[in-house]
């Protein structure tokens, strides 16, 4: 179990008891924060049939959740229990069709639990017409029915959905508080960034792509430092799809460089010297930088009309701007 989840399932159990546990919720974090984890011990207990208002006051620990020894706990276990659907990405998308699922489950009385529960992995992956699809459900909930949202990124969720869940981010801790945690024991474990959960983008598990990376983020420093490589920086941001998301974790890497949370960067030219001393000296337009991504990817997210090509050529000569700003 991945101990910071403790927290969240006192507070569900608590839910449980007040009889105030929301009909739907987004659960959303990094790769690693814990989503699948949570949301199949949160499935499991709803279906649990030990689960009723006797029970559950009596329930002095979320440990003590499920019973793991009813039949219902059984079958979950064995993926087949008859109120529960877990939908995952299969494809490129999760489609109308999958979400029709959903809503035709719901249609149908619980066959032995009391609750119908339902798991959307990757929600941020739905087409329009199953976001659409989705927000009926979501609109007309029916009694003793949960559905759980699992996000990287809950932006690129519609905001009519959003605003239909109740939202719980997953925040893994970071540096020596996540160390705390890790078997040093376990090479695995021991091996891991201590501040992954700040920048993890899973396509950098690919060696192929995870070059790409390391070439474009030389691009955005040299665009930074030099000043003179705009050009190169948009066809480069042109020629992956993932280039975006890259820019901002490359910023907040040399953020976490300034602060000397991370060792180094590694740019062709400039000696770790030279680019600490740089990054001490921009911390502030470094932040900015981060800041006007940030707002770029949001409306990328969420702006259906937006013009890509203007709005990435301005987002470019604004960091450009606040980079070549002369101090007062």
């Amino acid at each position: 179990m991945k101990p910071w989840l403790a927290q969240n399932k006192t507070h569900f159990v608590e839910l449980l008891k007040q009889q105030s546990l929301p009909h739907a919720m987004i659960l959303s974090g990094v790769n690693g924060a814990g989503k699948k984890e949570l949301a199949t011990w949160l499935s499991n207990t709803l279906l649990c049939q030990s689960l009723n208002t006797e029970n559950i006051n009596n329930i002095q620990n979320f440990q003590e959740l499920p019973c793991k020894q009813c039949k219902s706990c059984n079958l979950y276990h064995q993926h087949t229990h008859p109120d529960h659907i877990n939908i995952e990405l299969t494809t490129a998308s999760i489609g109308v069709d999958q979400i029709r699922k959903v809503s035709r489950f719901f249609e149908k009385t619980a066959q032995l639990a009391t609750n119908q529960v339902v798991v959307i992995e990757s929600a941020e992956s739905m087409t329009e017409s199953a976001a659409n699809a989705l927000l009926k459900t979501l609109e007309e909930p029916t009694n003793n029915s949960f559905i759980i949202l699992l996000v990287n990124d809950e932006q690129r969720l519609l905001p009519t959905i959003i605003s239909r869940c109740r939202h719980i981010q997953l925040k893994p801790p970071t540096g020596n508080d996540l160390l705390s945690y890790l078997d040093k024991d376990n090479d695995e474990s021991a091996n891991q960034d201590p501040f992954l959960n700040l920048s993890h983008l899973s396509e950098l598990n690919d060696e192929h792509i995870n070059q790409q990376y390391i070439n474009f983020t030389e691009c955005f420093i040299r665009f930074l430092i030099e000043k003179n490589q705009r050009m190169q920086l948009s066809s480069a941001i042109q020629q992956n799809e993932n280039s975006i998301n890259w820019l901002e974790r490359t910023t907040i890497n040399l953020m976490r460089a300034e602060a000397k949370w991370l060792r180094s960067i590694k740019v062709d030219g400039f000696s770790d010297d030279k680019l600490l001393a740089y990054l001490q000296q921009n911390k502030e337009k470094l932040w900015q930088v981060y800041l006007l991504i940030k707002r770029y990817n949001k409306q990328r997210l969420t702006l259906v009309q937006l013009n890509n090509e203007y709005s990435l050529e301005k987002l470019l000569v604004d960091m450009w701007v606040i980079m070549n700003a002369v101090e007062d």
